[in-house]
């Protein structure tokens, strides 16, 4: 390396910055600068010839250019999209990941009861199941990092009498940590089971996974699906004489349906009743009757929630999408042709691919124009990765003095979230 002495009897050139070390240096004062602002918290630091934001708050980004940004209160980036998950009663319980979502909106159907028997045992007919409860909701989640989803099977509650009145169905609901009443969010109850005739009843929808339900309605008046094991369980739901049980979900009352002739026909299943007391929930639209639903929600699908059908939800939520990060302007004394980029980021899910999955870009025409730079791995910094590209040529882009940065991430999904946690823009 050249020192002063060895170049003191000649004129310095510009190619006597890269023989001194100027440019390494100045990108060690841009990596200082970058350290200093993140150990002090600043959330914008102005440099003469550039500026750096470690995402302290969201003042450095401008959010009408920007797409799919998210900022996270621990000073990070990500990318996300509203994206909907349906699960079917035959399709079972999902954990769903909802930690880039302050709040989701759900529509609940819980399952059907399933129709007692004709003739089983008599000559007499069937009652015919109750439908499922339904739900529409919001949940603040914003102090929560998943969801338990669960879709009701149709014959998931009680078992009917004798094989031959119908098993009532299985709510469903979203839960916290696990698939309990005191981490219940939300559920739609079940639709009981109908009556096979006047000698049998049958059963009421379920209320819990970890109990079962009580008998709908035969000669006497039913009770719908209470779980014995829960205090605001109990037998929920009266039907009158010859009626099959309330769909219960264990939180409030379902009523009985009674059969067209008492004395001849078995009772019908009660319809669900629901539950949305939680804390962070908001009931928008609320039924005893799933099927009632069919004009209003977008979500509903005839074949889910009514009489011998499975239980459905739909959540809508802010997933992994690709981000778009785009700078505040900063206006440069003269117009720069080379530009510097020092960047910090940390892999939430999966391992991001430098210059592929996360990219950097510079603009000095104020986002008319970017160029895209080529990002080389620098080791880390504070936990997080530290990348940069140095002297990345802009002379070609159109005159201005107006700097931006841009920073996008590429293939974002459940498997792949890369968090762009700070940026350095410098320029000369």
């Amino acid at each position: 390396m050249a020192t002063l002495k060895s170049i003191k009897n000649k004129y310095l050139q510009t190619s006597d910055g890269d023989t001194l070390g100027v440019d390494d240096n100045a990108s060690n004062v841009a990596l200082l600068a970058f350290k200093m602002q993140a150990a002090d918290s600043i959330a914008k630091f102005n440099m003469v010839d550039g500026f750096a934001d470690a995402y302290a708050d969201a003042t450095g980004i401008d959010a009408s250019a920007s797409t799919n940004e998210v900022r996270n209160a621990a000073n990070y980036y990500i990318g996300t999209q509203t994206t909907t998950l349906t699960r079917n009663g035959a399709s079972g319980s999902q954990t769903l990941d909802v930690s880039a979502s302050d709040s989701i909106s759900a529509s609940i159907w819980g399952a059907g009861g399933e129709t007692g028997t004709t003739g089983c045992g008599s000559s007499q007919g069937a009652g015919a199941g109750g439908q499922g409860g339904y739900m529409k909701v919001t949940v603040d989640t914003s102090s929560i990092s998943s969801l338990i989803i669960v879709a009701g099977l149709r014959d998931g509650g009680g078992t009917g009498y004798s094989n031959c009145a119908g098993n009532g169905g299985k709510y469903s609901g979203i839960f916290k940590t696990s698939e309990t009443r005191g981490n219940a969010l939300a559920i739609a109850g079940a639709g009981g089971g109908g009556a096979s005739a006047v000698v049998t009843w049958g059963a009421g929808g379920s209320v819990s996974s970890n109990g079962g339900a009580g008998n709908g309605g035969g000669n006497e008046p039913g009770s719908g699906g209470a779980n014995a094991s829960l205090t605001a369980g109990n037998a929920v739901g009266t039907g009158t004489s010859n009626a099959g049980g309330g769909g219960g979900s264990g939180y409030t009352s379902g009523s009985g349906g009674g059969g067209s002739n008492p004395h001849d026909y078995g009772g019908g299943g009660g319809s669900g009743s629901n539950y949305g007391g939680a804390s962070e929930t908001t009931i928008v639209e609320n039924s005893n009757n799933g099927d009632s639903v069919s004009t209003s929600d977008p979500n509903y699908d005839s074949s889910y929630g009514g009489v011998n059908e499975h239980g459905r939800v739909s959540v809508s939520y802010d997933g992994a999408g690709d981000l778009t990060l785009i700078s505040n302007s900063a206006t440069a004394s003269a117009q720069p042709d080379t530009a510097d980029i020092v960047a910090t980021y940390t892999n939430g899910a999966g391992t991001a691919t430098l210059n592929t999955d996360l990219k950097y870009h510079v603009s000095r025409d104020n986002g008319t124009t970017y160029t895209e730079a080529t990002m080389v791995s620098q080791g880390t910094s504070g936990g997080h990765l530290l990348v940069s590209a140095r002297n990345i040529d802009i002379s070609g882009q159109p005159a201005g003095t107006t700097m931006r940065y841009k920073v996008t991430s590429h293939n974002q999904s459940a498997n792949k979230e890369t968090r762009a946690q700070a940026v350095s823009l410098a320029w000369a």
